[in-house]
């Protein structure tokens, strides 16, 4: 997905305001690795995970995010800085 790119968009032109949300469907599939792990690994996001079943096929799980944005001193981090796991 293109998540990940989206979002840091929107934090190096300021466009986070304190408190705002940040939710995502369909992160686990097809799926949105850089995307969860910047939210996961920042002290400027309080991350929340769910579990939900994919519309028309109750068998298939997928996880939706939430994360409250909560900018700490020094802001936060670019993507493009920040190392992946060789995993995702």
């Amino acid at each position: 997905s293109r998540f990940h790119v989206d979002l840091q968009l929107l934090e190096e032109h300021g466009l986070l305001s304190p408190g705002c949300i940040v939710a995502a469907d369909n992160v686990l599939k097809p799926g949105a690795p850089h995307f969860l792990w910047h939210l996961q690994s920042s002290e400027q996001y309080d991350l929340t995970v769910v579990s939900v079943r994919e519309f028309a096929a109750e068998r298939v799980e997928d996880w939706m995010v939430v994360a409250k944005y909560t900018p700490r001193p020094g802001g936060p981090l670019p993507l493009d800085s920040v190392e992946f796991p060789e995993c995702l």
